[in-house]
């Protein structure tokens, strides 16, 4: 297990949970308009067959941090996050925008 990591997934897995994030925010924000709440990723990944720990969301979408613009605040701050639900199971913020030279890689 890695330490720092809330998931317990090590490294590697958290970072190809990041890339796959990215793609999917990529992927998706012309569509979404400004908004793109981290359940819709969950709920995305899941339907794609990937099953994801506690806190999985939340170790991907702090290593992406710099990446992606979210409101502070709550359970939006990732770097505070509120252990309910939501945080536990999806990351519990909701993305308003996106690095879009970043998405030129993906």
């Amino acid at each position: 297990m890695s330490e720092g990591y809330r998931s317990g997934l090590s490294e590697g897995e958290v970072e190809e949970l990041a890339r796959r994030i990215m793609r999917f925010v990529c992927d998706e924000r012309p569509s979404l308009g400004n908004k793109l709440p981290s359940s819709a990723i969950h709920d995305w990944l899941r339907e794609d067959g990937i099953e994801l720990p506690d806190y999985a969301m939340h170790d991907a979408l702090d290593l992406i941090k710099g990446m992606i613009t979210y409101p502070l605040g709550g359970a939006q701050n990732l770097d505070d996050p509120a252990d309910d639900e939501a945080v536990h199971r999806h990351g519990g913020i909701t993305i308003v925008g996106v690095d879009t030279g970043l998405c030129d890689e993906f």
